[in-house]
Formats: structure tokens, sequence, C-alpha cells
């Protein structure tokens, strides 16, 4: 004599971050999606505004399906309220909705991108705009050696911390010869920084580092020059 098993009810609910399973808690009712054209409710768009749409269409709209919905897919009790439910319809055996019924409890919440991550995002933005505007308008030296002097139009001069009356930068040209660089020194500089005729005039040497642009390694030349770069004590100036 064979004995029969129970089959596993494995009917699960269709909402998103919902883990409602028949066969784990008899409580729990399930039901199928409205058919289309089946009757049409009242709900609230994303805009606050009462419209009325096919009651399928509403529950899609609620459930933030996102994808189509099949004749199999149902939606459990915990996504209504008791009195979605018929005359008691919750203590039945096969509770039934009412007509008008749409979920309201237990939704599926929209994605929002995290608040700080997006400021963050916001800010690294707003740094690589003001780099790229500063290396943008890199003209002449400052009064100050190895100190860039910005255009007018990004403010003109660099403040010096303790006097926001510091006069505007001058040119070099305008420097007397005890403020100047003197001849054959050297300075170091990075890319971006035109000032090789104003140095060249005046007997001044470039050390600029060399860069991987359009290549696929440095030449052993290169490389030294590098490593000499690297090691030497340099003095450094930040615009901010």
């Amino acid at each position: 004599m064979t004995s029969k098993s129970t089959p596993i009810n494995n009917t699960n609910c269709s909402v998103y971050g919902c883990h409602s399973k028949k066969s784990k808690d008899k409580n729990i009712h399930f039901h199928f999606f409205p058919k289309k054209g089946d009757i049409r409710v009242k709900i609230k768009n994303r805009f606050g505004v009462e419209e009325e749409v096919d009651r399928r269409k509403a529950w899609e709209k609620i459930l933030l399906m996102g994808k189509s919905v099949t004749k199999y897919m149902r939606v459990c009790s915990k996504h209504f309220k008791s009195e979605d439910y018929c005359a008691n319809g919750v203590s039945l055996l096969k509770p039934k909705l009412r007509r008008l019924a749409v979920p309201s409890m237990n939704l599926p919440k929209k994605y929002s991108p995290n608040k700080k991550r997006l400021e963050e995002a916001n800010r690294r933005e707003a740094r690589l705009r003001r780099r790229q505007k500063v290396r943008k308008n890199l003209t002449t030296l400052n009064d100050m050696p190895l100190c860039k002097q910005l255009s007018e139009d990004i403010g003109g001069k660099i403040p010096v911390e303790g006097d926001v009356n510091e006069p505007k930068p001058r040119l070099y040209e305008e420097l007397t010869e005890d403020e100047k660089v003197p001849r054959r020194d050297t300075i170091m500089v990075d890319k971006g920084f035109l000032i090789d005729e104003e140095c060249n005039k005046h007997f001044i040497k470039i050390i600029r580092p060399h860069f991987l642009r359009n290549k696929k390694q440095f030449s052993e030349k290169e490389a030294k020059e590098n490593v000499s770069i690297s090691k030497a004590r340099v003095h450094i100036e930040r615009v901010v």
C-alpha cells in the first residue's frame, strides 16, 4: 500500500521585495491581477493629482512592477487592508477582494540615489571644473617664485592669508631687479605653465617632468631625469 505525499504549494508574491510564500504561511492569501478592462478606479499619480485608470493598470503602477504581468503572477494579502475584503473576508477560507480594491500596504519604494553620494559627486564635479579653469588660465609668474598668476576672469589675484587687502599681483616685467628670480636660476614647473619665453629671456632654466603622452614608455634619459626630479626638494605654491 502506497501513501500519496501532499503536494507543496510554491505560490510566491510577485511584488518586488516581498518574500511571501504560501507554503510557509497558511494565513497569507494570494490574489491574481485584475483582468484588462475589468473596471476603472481612482488613484493619485506622482504629482498628487487624482486620475481614473484601469484597475489592472493601477495595480501595476502602485506595485512598480516594471515588467509585463502574466496570468500566473499573484499579489499576497500583506499588500491590502482588511477593509479591502468583502464581509470580513480576511477570516474566510477563500477571502475575496472588493471590486475597487487596490494595493496600499507594504508597497515597494522607488529607488533614489543616496543624498550623501549625490552631494559628493557634485563636489567632485565642481573641483574638476575649477582645476580645468585654473589650468586654462595659467599665464604668467606671480610676484612669488613658482606661483602662477590667474587671469582676471577667475579673480585676477592670489590672496595671502591674513591680508585681505593684498595688492593685485604684478607681471614679471613690473618687478624690480631685487624682486626678480636671479638670472641663470632654475625653476621646476608642471606642464601647463606658459612661462618658457619669459624664462628664456632671463636665462632661467626650466625643469619639467616627462609625461607618457602618446608613448609606451620613457627613454633611458627621460627616466633618469624623472628620478632626479622626484628626489629634488621643492617649494610648492598652491592656488585655491
